[in-house]
């Protein structure tokens, strides 16, 4: 039971979720056939799961009579009507005889050699219906199971919420992945253990292009990645409670600079890493967006060139003292103390 529940509550999506129910359920309430069915009462239209799969062709094949005569079953009625009741058997509703005369029994149950039924409701939107049924073709489902049953569904309507909602996150992330590429930023979703998940087109285009046709050699992080990678997760870890903007990573390379980032994916221990073009700044005057005064904004777009102080001296023809003094103004008016934090800053400012 308890390992039936982990599983339940595991992050699974609705894709994922009928098939994990179905063997928990049929390990609590074993049954000749089970069916995570979802129904659209107004269209007449029925989506199902099966379980094992040996049953999942005949059953799917009978799909289209036991949509003709879903208004002979006597649970997809009640349950149209009370939603939200405890799990029901057709005898509950129809002596054995009398649904035995139905088209329904006649042209879907008996084929499967199915006699007795018991569905389970589960959450969805009205006017859909979501259910497991269940189905045997010797004995029906007794009291007991039916209260087994009735006992697991807080579970199930928990376990659906939580599918909807990474199901959710889970599609916003992979809108915002598509939305990332075509603005033709490149995508790498990672683990913890830095095993590469997925890869945008942009991306598996940056990589290649500036790091060689190997870089994504057996789906695996470059080197440089993997080792800047690590220091960024932790700093992710360390402030789960507030926004955090670790250093990027700058690659320079023949063909222009890459700006690569870190953020943190919806799921646990999962990982988004963001690779763009850093647009070429040829002109300090943007830095002054920045509250700098002109020749700060020459400092610092030297320190973006990756300039010593004796370089950014010898340029501005100033002293190497000069340029630490405009280094010290312009790092208290960013409010960061080093020389990496303040180049950090002015990427971000310029979303460069």
């Amino acid at each position: 039971m308890q390992s039936g529940l982990r599983e339940l509550y595991a992050r699974l999506d609705l894709d994922a979720l009928p098939q994990t129910i179905l063997r928990f359920v049929n390990r609590l309430v074993p049954a000749d056939i089970s069916a995570y069915n979802e129904i659209d009462p107004t269209r007449r239209r029925l989506i199902g799961v099966f379980y094992p799969d040996e049953t999942a062709a005949p059953t799917t094949a009978a799909i289209p009579d036991w949509e003709r005569c879903m208004h002979q079953h006597p649970l997809v009625t009640h349950f149209r009507d009370n939603p939200n009741d405890s799990p029901r058997r057709i005898s509950d509703f129809m002596r054995q005889a009398d649904f035995e005369q139905t088209d329904l029994y006649r042209l879907v149950f008996m084929p499967l050699k199915s006699r007795y039924q018991v569905v389970t409701a589960m959450p969805v939107p009205a006017p859909l219906m979501a259910g497991i049924a269940q189905n045997r073709g010797k004995r029906n489902f007794s009291d007991r199971e039916l209260e087994l049953l009735d006992l697991l569904r807080p579970h199930l309507r928990q376990a659906y919420e939580n599918a909807c909602l990474v199901t959710s996150l889970t599609t916003e992330v992979a809108r915002l992945r598509h939305t990332l590429d075509r603005m033709d930023r490149g995508v790498i979703a990672i683990d913890a253990a830095l095993r590469v998940l997925q890869v945008s087109p942009a991306a598996s285009r940056f990589l290649t292009l500036h790091l060689g046709r190997d870089a994504l050699a057996g789906n695996a992080l470059p080197d440089t990645l993997r080792r800047w990678a690590p220091a960024q997760i932790d700093a992710l870890k360390q402030n789960q409670d507030g926004p955090t903007r670790p250093a990027p990573l700058m690659l320079d390379t023949p063909d222009g600079r890459l700006v690569i980032r870190l953020i943190a994916d919806t799921q646990p221990d999962r990982f988004v890493i963001v690779i763009q073009h850093a647009a070429q700044l040829t002109d300090p005057k943007p830095l002054l967006s920045l509250g700098l005064t002109a020749r700060e904004a020459d400092v610092l777009f030297h320190c973006l060139d990756d300039k010593s102080r004796a370089e950014i001296g010898q340029r501005l023809n100033i002293s190497e003292r000069t340029v630490q003094k405009h280094l010290e103004n312009l790092y208290n008016k960013l409010g960061v103390t080093t020389r990496v934090a303040a180049v950090t800053k002015a990427l971000e400012w310029l979303r460069l």
